[in-house]
């Protein structure tokens, strides 16, 4: 008998929940870490997590991506989890191997430059934990049990925070020790969502059983889907490793640290579509396959406006606040990162359309066409790396930060727009119709959410940051809602008329 399933609406509202309360957890955190460990030690962290992120990437080679395609559809199979297991340990062994033969040939000295061998190792943990644990994640959204995995991050983002409080109270936290505070918490989720997994039966002990696993086949199929994707995760993180170099060799660790820092902040935008992208490519990944291309054309319609619009609202509202969110998260010491801050908050919005683009062309087998578009926003991306972010004596602008951020969203916003295209196209829609949404959108709320904020500075322009930006974040969200509630009155009206 076929179990019963929570619909997309339950699965989603759920996740939603228990992303945003993560999401509450880790701003409460943002408060105190970046103002404790100040720039330079933030820069350390944010150099070593962020460049052995791009290290699991490459050694992994989106192999995640189609085991969640795969498994999207089939569900009871057992096997390919099996088969997976042995992915997940290459990948562990790998990532050690190259950290073992970089420390014996000191080549962690050029790639990372003043951070010590210690910090090397708890970057590269938490790397590979933060992907095991998007693995384990998938794997629950792929059999429907989103709901469950909500409850949990739910329940373990009370005990992070409490975990938080106490380091504080003891006056504990320093970059040590917040390195090992992020990796215990990280294994913690893992191992609940595999403890939940084996109470469902989707892990079994027959998944130890390599002897009906067929090899030859997955290797094959793998293969196959990711082979267009390894070239590009080759130039991807060449790119994002060279900028982080870059950033590091000219500027240093206190410009990676305001780096860090405005990306860590831009990440709160994101809550929405990482809630919805699992389950999102889960229903394409069907839709697909039964080739139902008028439902797969609506579905991805209705969410690209959908979150493009609700994460500008945020992204702006942050962007027009930057100074006051640098001071209240990080204290005086980001004010310098203000415009770094204020530019980073519209990452988030064409990285919304690039997740979902993203979802599309993996669910419908198009990778080498991904790949395609890839490569021709990245290489060109190399040389403008250089000229934005090099000292002027070595032909550059040496811009720090703010180059790295101004580089991200110009081949963001280039990228995003060349796969909408080729998905209008294969999708018999109107590409004009997303440039006016993202043009026209974007302006629309920049206008008014800049209104709101003049408004508010010229009435509690004597207040504290914190009280001001409370204010006018109630006022915004409000009017927002106002403007959303008569934008749906209205069809419905008019759906009644006709």
């Amino acid at each position: 008998m076929q179990k019963k399933e929570h619909s997309v609406s339950v699965r989603y509202v759920l996740k939603f929940l228990a992303t945003l309360l993560a999401g509450c957890v880790n701003f409460i955190i943002l408060l105190w870490v970046p103002r404790i460990l100040g720039p330079s030690d933030y820069g350390v962290f944010s150099y070593s997590t962020n460049f052995f992120t791009q290290i699991v990437g490459f050694i992994e080679s989106a192999s995640s991506i189609a085991f969640f395609t795969k498994l999207s559809s089939e569900n009871n199979n057992v096997r390919l989890i099996g088969f997976y297991q042995v992915v997940v340990l290459a990948t562990v062994l790998l990532l050690v191997a190259l950290i073992c033969i970089s420390e014996m040939f000191s080549f962690h000295q050029a790639l990372l430059p003043h951070i010590e061998m210690d910090y090397v190792w708890l970057g590269a943990s938490y790397a590979f934990l933060i992907w095991l644990n998007q693995v384990a994640i998938k794997i629950s959204d792929a059999h429907a049990l989103t709901v469950y995995g909500g409850i949990i991050r739910a329940v373990l983002s009370g005990a992070t925070l409490f975990s938080f409080f106490i380091i504080i109270s003891f006056h504990w936290l320093n970059l040590t020790v917040y390195f090992w505070f992020q990796n215990l918490t990280l294994f913690a989720v893992f191992l609940a969502f595999i403890i939940m997994l084996w109470i469902k039966n989707v892990l079994t002990i027959e998944l130890f059983d390599w002897r009906n696993v067929p090899w030859g086949l997955y290797i094959k199929d793998f293969f196959f889907y990711c082979k267009p994707l390894y070239s590009y995760n080759i130039i991807c993180i060449f790119s994002m490793a060279f900028d982080f170099w870059l950033l590091q060799h000219f500027s240093g660790l206190i410009q990676q640290g305001y780096y860090g820092f405005a990306f860590q902040i831009a990440a709160m935008c994101f809550f929405l579509t990482s809630t919805m992208i699992p389950i999102f490519m889960r229903e394409v990944s069907r839709a697909y396959t039964q080739e139902d291309w008028g439902r797969l054309g609506a579905f991805f319609k209705h969410y690209t406006v959908l979150f493009f619009i609700l994460t500008s609202c945020f992204s702006v509202f942050l962007m027009v606040n930057a100074r006051e969110v640098a001071f209240i998260v990080g204290g005086e010491k980001y004010i310098p990162a203000v415009w770094v801050i204020a530019l980073a908050m519209l990452y988030p919005v064409h990285q919304t359309l690039g997740q979902i683009n993203g979802s599309m062309f993996y669910a419908m087998r198009r990778t080498e066409a991904y790949r395609n578009i890839s490569f021709f926003t990245m290489v060109p991306g190399l040389g403008l790396s250089w000229a934005l972010l090099a000292s002027t004596s070595s032909f550059g602008l040496h811009l720090g930060a703010l180059g790295l951020v101004l580089k991200m969203l110009f081949l963001q916003v280039i990228g995003v727009n060349m796969q909408l295209v080729m998905l209008a196209k294969w999708l018999n829609q109107s590409f004009r119709e997303y440039i006016a949404v993202q043009i026209l959108g974007l302006v629309a709320i920049t206008v008014f959410s800049g209104m709101i904020h003049m408004l508010c500075t010229y009435i509690f322009g004597d207040t504290s940051p914190l009280v001001k930006l409370i204010i006018e974040g109630l006022l915004y969200g409000f009017s927002l809602l106002v403007i959303a509630l008569f934008f749906s009155y209205k069809r419905k009206f008019k759906i009644f008329l006709d």
